[in-house]
Order: structure tokens, then sequence, then C-alpha cells
């Protein structure tokens, strides 16, 4: 009788156990489930991304200038003249404005009162 006793209780424990493991189990199971329905979903909905991209690109096709007016009041048509309109139109616009030379630059330096440190404060 202690030897039946003893079994069952032996039995339970197994069953507790198994329980555990297999509720452990099924909760990896459900997550790794949701994980796959995750990326399964998203595959599908980045699917209508280049569909899209495609569509968009057909509705605003590239339109090339055909005209532009120079800044002497000019208008040119052809591709070389726009080109070359473009080139000195951003040559002039980055170009260095200064009008003066170094004997300019030397004299407003001079000019320009700038703090100085007292050197025996400094020491």
């Amino acid at each position: 009788m202690e030897n039946a006793s003893i079994n069952n209780q032996k039995a339970q424990i197994a069953l507790a156990e198994t329980r555990t493991k297999h509720a452990e189990i099924m909760e990896r199971l459900r997550c790794l489930n949701y994980k796959a329905h995750t990326v399964k979903t998203h595959a599908k909905a980045d699917r209508s991304g280049p569909l899209l991209a495609w569509l968009i690109r057909q509705e605003n096709p590239r339109q090339p200038v055909v005209a532009i007016q120079t800044s002497m009041g000019h208008t040119v048509h052809t591709q070389r003249e726009i080109h070359t309109e473009f080139v000195q139109h951003y040559a002039t616009l980055y170009q260095s404005h200064l009008h003066g030379g170094m004997d300019d630059i030397i004299s407003f330096l001079e000019s320009v009162s700038l703090p100085q440190v007292d050197l025996e404060v400094a020491e």
C-alpha cells in the first residue's frame, strides 16, 4: 500500500511537471505564431509600396526646362544655352563679393577694437 501511495505521489508530481512544460511550450508556440502572423501581415502590407511608387512616378513624369529668361532679359530655348545660363547664374551666386584688396582688409582689422588681456592679470 505504501508503494502504491508513493507511486501515486510521483505520478502526480510528474503530471504537474508535464502540465507546466506543456503550458510553457504552448506559450512559446503562441508567441511564435504571433510573430509569424505579424511578419506575414507586414510582408503583405509592404507589397503595395512598389506599386504605389510606380503609380506616383507615372502621374508626375519629369518635365524638362524648355526655356528660361536670362539676367539680361533674353529668352533662351536650347539645352546648351539653358545649361550655360544656369552655370553662369550659380557661379555669380557663389562668387565672393569682396570688392577691396588686401589693403582694405588690413585697414578694417586695424579699425576694429579687440579686447586685450592684461599680462599681469594673466600670470
